[in-house]
């Protein structure tokens, strides 16, 4: 059920995702072998697809929720708890929450950095959403550093004819038109 969920998800129906995914979290609370982070997977799920149709009040419950789970039952270094911290870090940014935003990327980022894990491209979407945030906030130089990262990991990986690389580039030349370059 979570599986067709997510399947209506990438497919941008999004409300026949939700009604999946609420079926999926249904059974998975209800289960005899609780998975609490598979439960919050769901929620994180339910929370990018209502994200995705502009019910903020509902995204935002469903990341706080799936955020305190994987708190209680990660280790607070866990790449899947960075990954966590960053989903609702840009959930806040995409709200206008800039700060709040900003503090749930640095949080991530810590966690990347802790695992010395700078050239995943997990870390380099976090790069790209920092570079957007930092550019929104018109800390332009700040936004430039970021973007150049994500771009050079996405180099890297191969990722070559991606949105993800096209959206750095975009990002970086928009810096660089700011500063005059």
């Amino acid at each position: 059920v979570n599986n067709l969920g997510i399947l209506y998800m990438y497919n941008s129906e999004f409300k026949k995702a939700e009604d999946f995914l609420k079926k999926a979290l249904v059974i998975s609370e209800n289960s005899y072998n609780q998975n609490p982070i598979h439960i919050a997977d769901i929620k994180s799920n339910l929370a990018y697809v209502n994200q995705q149709s502009s019910n903020f009040k509902e995204a935002k419950t469903y990341h706080q929720e799936a955020l305190e789970i994987k708190q209680r039952y990660l280790y607070p270094v866990s790449p899947d708890y960075a990954m966590a911290l960053q989903n609702y870090g840009t959930f806040l940014f995409e709200t206008g929450e800039y700060l709040k935003a900003e503090d749930y990327f640095l949080k991530a980022l810590a966690i990347f950095e802790k695992n010395n894990d700078t050239s995943s491209l997990l870390y380099a979407s976090l790069m790209q959403n920092l570079g957007l945030l930092y550019y929104t906030t018109s800390r332009i130089k700040e936004s430039l550093s970021n973007y150049e990262t994500a771009i050079e990991i996405y180099s890297e990986k191969g990722i070559e004819n991606s949105e993800t690389l096209a959206s750095s580039l975009n990002g970086k030349a928009s810096c660089l038109i700011k500063l005059g370059d």
